[in-house]
């Protein structure tokens, strides 16, 4: 469910220096990898090729996917969801650090709301006893399998599978400008069109401030029928 969307490609930085042929879960994701796979040839000096995968998803099981998780009539259970740590991956603590302070600002400036966090498998043992009193639920089940639970997912970070299988669904996906910065600009249209974007970035000590006003903004905002541009564009073609 990644679909190289960054042009900084992290994935690029590992794999395309160290293999010939490299798969991709769509055609319309492997024209994003070869845009940024430039960047990186292996060690002969030839650009690694990228490959489609054959068997990739269709326009009906786009239409079965979202017939199965109803549009909300309004936010009231909203899904953190947690990043973890991977060799490419090192800033936990103060994404840590992050979704403390969302959920403290949410609890005291919306009434009645539910909040449920689900933990990244990476991290269940450093996070063990971190999260209870902050969170009404914790969640360590595949996001796949528990995602109707929620009316709306919130992604401190959108470099994570769990946002793949977001984009199949017709709640609400709410994502923070900080993250969004190196996005390749063939997919930043497509993507906001689909998702509510708060601003954020980083402070002097390097801890994540984000808009509490306009969190909370689009919370209240009543969901609407998803644009599907992204996914027909890059994941279903």
């Amino acid at each position: 469910n990644y679909f190289g969307i960054f042009d900084n490609n992290r994935v690029s930085k590992i794999l395309f220096g160290c293999t010939d042929y490299f798969v991709p879960p769509s055609k319309g994701s492997a024209h994003l990898f070869s845009e940024s796979i430039k960047k990186y040839i292996n060690p002969l000096g030839t650009l690694v090729k990228v490959l489609p995968a054959i068997k990739t998803l269709s326009s009906s099981q786009l239409i079965e996917e979202q017939s199965k998780s109803k549009l909300p009539r309004a936010i009231q259970n909203v899904m953190i969801i947690e990043d973890g740590l991977v060799p490419h991956f090192q800033p936990w603590p103060f994404y840590l650090d992050f979704n403390l302070r969302k959920a403290l600002m949410l609890r005291k400036k919306m009434n009645g709301i539910k909040l449920i966090l689900k933990k990244h498998p990476d991290r269940l043992a450093e996070s063990e006893g971190v999260y209870e009193g902050y969170y009404d639920e914790l969640l360590s089940s595949p996001f796949e399998q528990v995602r109707e639970k929620a009316d709306a997912y919130i992604f401190s970070h959108i470099g994570t599978t769990a946002f793949g299988f977001a984009l199949f669904t017709s709640k609400p996906i709410i994502v923070f400008e900080h993250n969004l910065e190196n996005l390749l600009e063939s997919v930043r249209g497509p993507l906001l069109g689909r998702c509510r974007v708060i601003r954020s970035w980083y402070n002097h000590d390097g801890r994540i401030m984000f808009d509490e006003d306009s969190l909370v903004a689009a919370l209240k905002k009543k969901p609407e029928i998803p644009d599907n541009e992204f996914v027909k564009s890059f994941m279903l073609t």
